[in-house]
């Protein structure tokens, strides 16, 4: 059996004499990782009997922080290309207006009950009354002279307009006077049907005599009346023809019969009227005590 040699006893040359040992190592170019690693892989690759298949490659492929600047810079410059998609970012919200004014709520307001207005008493009617007997008094007369006097004018006197055919102007004014003053008649009687009344029937009274004693009218009333006022002047004169042709004739009895009639419908219409009102005012009352 042969007997081992012993390395530090031997004459050959050991591997750490002291000139080797403190020998400077040579400076050389110094090799990038990338390079360095490409070139190690390089030389596996051909140690390697699998050779370069791909299929036998068991180094996976280096990412960009292990590669070069190059293929870092590719890297990088393949993600910010214009296939790259960014996310989108949301729009910012705006800021609050510290000073904007608050929206107005509207609430609903509840209606709080009031008194009902109660309206003032009707004022007397007296004087009304008395005012308008004393006004249809004086009218009734004045309308029925003019009426009369210009019928008269227009027909029966010599060369009236109805024999001679020339209109007789002061005889259409004054039946425009006598038609008016009817009409005031008419109106007073819807302030106050008292005159009509009252003077309708004194009226009528008159009128209804001589259409009942003819005679003693005639022979008696108005021998009397001309006497009375006949001889003053014409125009009294004038008056008691009037009076005698309208007797006689029953215009007086129509005249009063018309002012009654006139003065019984404005009362009826007056009564209905507060009848109506009274009835609407109960009901309003009724529907609102049901309501509240």
């Amino acid at each position: 059996m042969p007997t081992p040699t012993d390395p530090y006893s031997s004459a050959a040359r050991r591997p750490f004499d002291e000139d080797e040992i403190l020998a400077p190592i040579s400076p050389e170019a110094p090799s990038s990782p990338v390079s360095g690693y490409s070139s190690i892989s390089a030389a596996s690759a051909e140690e390697s009997p699998r050779g370069s298949d791909p299929a036998f490659d068991t180094n996976p492929p280096a990412s960009p922080e292990e590669a070069g600047p190059s293929s870092l810079a590719d890297a990088l410059a393949h993600q910010s290309g214009p296939e790259a998609e960014t996310p989108d970012k949301p729009e910012p919200e705006p800021a609050p207006d510290l000073f904007a004014e608050p929206p107005v709520v509207e609430t609903a307001t509840p209606e709080i009950p009031t008194e009902p207005e109660i309206p003032d008493a009707p004022a007397g009617r007296g004087w009304t009354h008395t005012g308008v007997l004393i006004a249809t008094l004086l009218l009734v007369p004045m309308a029925w002279y003019l009426l009369s006097d210009a019928s008269v004018r227009l027909s029966s006197v010599a060369n009236s307009p109805w024999e001679t055919g020339v209109l007789n102007w002061a005889a259409v004014a004054e039946m425009a006077g006598g038609l008016a003053i009817a009409c005031l008649i008419w109106l007073l009687a819807r302030r106050s049907s008292l005159g009509a009344q009252v003077i309708g029937i004194i009226t009528a009274a008159i009128g209804i005599v001589p259409i009942v004693a003819p005679v003693f009218v005639r022979d008696t009333v108005l021998p009397a009346i001309d006497d009375a006022i006949g001889g003053y002047n014409d125009f009294t004169a004038n008056v008691v023809d009037h009076i005698t042709y309208d007797l006689a004739s029953g215009r007086i009895l129509i005249f009063g019969a018309l002012l009654l009639f006139t003065g019984f419908v404005a009362h009826s219409a007056r009564r209905r009227g507060e009848r109506v009102g009274d009835a609407a005012a109960r009901r309003s009352i009724a529907l609102s005590a049901m309501a509240n």
